[in-house]
């Protein structure tokens, strides 16, 4: 009796324990249940019309289209006195010329080269007035050193003399003599070699029918284009002059045409990197045919008819120094700084991060945001059931219309926020989590969209990432009498949300 009421007790006494209790489909074991809500942030931020188009700064742009076959004509931004277009280019600077009034490579020596049964070299220091030296494109004009052999006495059998740089990766360049029982000259050209002031002259020699005697002369550098170059004392040289071009990135085919009244200007400011000992005097700046005027210390081309903005900027001058050394580098840049007054007509929408479709609805595809994803969430999302998943986003639309949004999120590696040309891999169609979420004008627009239909590839996006949220925004729409569009530089959308993930966890 006593066995009976005890196994009756344990009956109870199990259901009991495990009540409260669930299976981990992930383990297979029984354990305490309960559910835990992982919030991954979606670094998101606000855009502006500015970010659109890539200007700093505008008061208006819009876009224009055919009234009678609702087709794209053309994208344009205003700028007013108050409120210009304003952007900056950073642009590389020209390598630098100098001209030297003596070589700067100089050595002469006498040398012996002794019968021998196999190869051996001699090493003297190449003595160099400068730290380093990064040579451009002379286009074989300079950056030369010529070797000369005099005096012979014997014959030279077999003899290479190598420049040898071991702090810039050894084997620069040689020249070799073979037969040799007269005079000969043999000059190389440095054309985008490094050298540094631990070069050296190498030479490497087979002699095997007697010694040779001879003099050796090393000249050169009289000349050099340098694309970076420390340390070099500026006495007896010549600094040169330098012609380079920039592109305005305004769009192709583009124009600044008057408004109000008002002439179209084109205001460039040209700021110079701290770091250099060299100076740029700029002494002509032209647009095609058009020659900018220096109006205090900026250039400046205003016209009362349309600027044409389809070449590149030509800046022509010389390269000046108020210091004792050169110190320069063409890898640094120079920020141009443009300000525009006008009408910027944009012919192509290729020129600017936006589509237009037959209704006049315009599209801008964000740049991909990622998703805050770390080891402890990629492990706790492997360990245990995802029983919810759920996309929530708020968006605030400071526009004065309203604006609709499709969702999209992708884990392809091919992905790169930082390059446009790749945001096509998020915009496809099977990526799309969300369609045409309605942004309403002056509101915060709150959306938690649950993605339960999808939960097994969402898994395996999370824990594989970094994964990225896309929106593509459209606004507009065939509903201007005029066909014209516009909006304001204060116009715009500001971005954040989460994935929200919801675990069953249990132990």
């Amino acid at each position: 009796m006593k066995k009976i009421i005890l196994i009756i007790m344990v009956l109870l006494i199990v259901p009991g324990l495990l009540a409260g209790c669930s299976k981990n489909p992930v383990t297979g074991k029984y354990g305490p249940a309960w559910d835990v809500t992982l919030k991954l942030p979606v670094v998101g931020g606000t855009k502006t019309l500015g970010d659109v188009v890539g200007a700093g700064d505008f008061n208006t742009v819009g876009y224009t289209i055919d009234t009678s076959t609702n087709e794209f004509q053309s994208f344009f931004i205003d700028g007013t006195e108050e409120k210009p277009i304003t952007k900056d280019i950073e642009v590389g600077l020209p390598e630098l010329t100098i001209d030297n009034s003596s070589p700067l490579v100089s050595f002469s020596d006498n040398i012996t080269l002794y019968q021998t049964s196999d190869t051996r070299s001699i090493e003297f220091p190449l003595e160099i007035p400068f730290k380093s030296v990064e040579f451009g494109d002379s286009g074989g004009t300079g950056n030369n050193i010529t070797f000369t052999i005099s005096n012979v006495s014997g014959t030279i059998d077999n003899l290479e003399i190598e420049i040898v740089d071991n702090s810039s990766g050894g084997f620069i360049n040689s020249v070799s003599f073979m037969g040799l029982n007269a005079g000969e000259s043999k000059t190389v050209n440095l054309d985008r070699e490094v050298l540094t002031s631990d070069a050296e002259l190498r030479l490497v020699y087979y002699q095997s029918f007697g010694n040779a005697t001879f003099d050796l002369e090393v000249t050169g550098l009289n000349s050099i284009t340098v694309s970076r170059i420390e340390g070099m004392p500026l006495a007896d040289s010549n600094l040169g002059s330098f012609s380079m071009t920039a592109p305005l990135d305004l769009g192709e085919a583009a124009s600044i045409d008057p408004v109000n009244n008002t002439n179209a200007r084109l205001t460039l400011t040209l700021q110079l990197p701290q770091s250099s000992d060299i100076d740029l005097n700029f002494e002509t700046i032209s647009l095609g045919s058009q020659s900018f005027s220096t109006v205090d210390g900026n250039y400046v081309y205003e016209s009362g008819t349309s600027i044409t903005l389809d070449g590149d900027l030509v800046l022509d001058g010389s390269f000046t120094s108020s210091s004792d050394t050169i110190n320069y580098d063409a890898g640094d840049t120079m920020v141009i700084g443009t300000e525009i007054v006008g009408r910027a007509q944009l012919y192509s929408s290729s020129d600017i991060d936006i589509s237009v479709d037959n209704e006049g609805f315009i599209y801008y595809e964000a740049e991909p945001m990622p998703v805050e994803i770390d080891q402890e969430d990629i492990e706790d999302i492997t360990d245990n059931y995802l029983k919810d998943i759920y996309l929530y986003t708020s968006i605030f639309n400071n526009m004065d219309v309203n604006v609709s949004a499709d969702m999209y999120l992708s884990n392809d590696p091919g992905i790169n926020p930082d390059d446009s040309s790749t945001y096509s891999i998020l915009y496809q169609e099977s990526n799309k989590v969300a369609s045409l979420l309605e942004l309403v004008s002056g509101e915060n627009n709150d959306n938690k969209l649950s993605m339960n239909d999808m939960i097994d590839k969402m898994e395996t996006m999370l824990t594989n990432p970094p994964v990225y949220l896309g929106i593509k925004f459209k606004m507009g729409g065939n509903t201007q009498a005029d066909g014209i569009y516009e909006f304001k530089s204060t116009d715009t959308l500001d971005t954040k949300g989460y994935l929200g993930v919801t675990l069953k966890v249990n132990q």
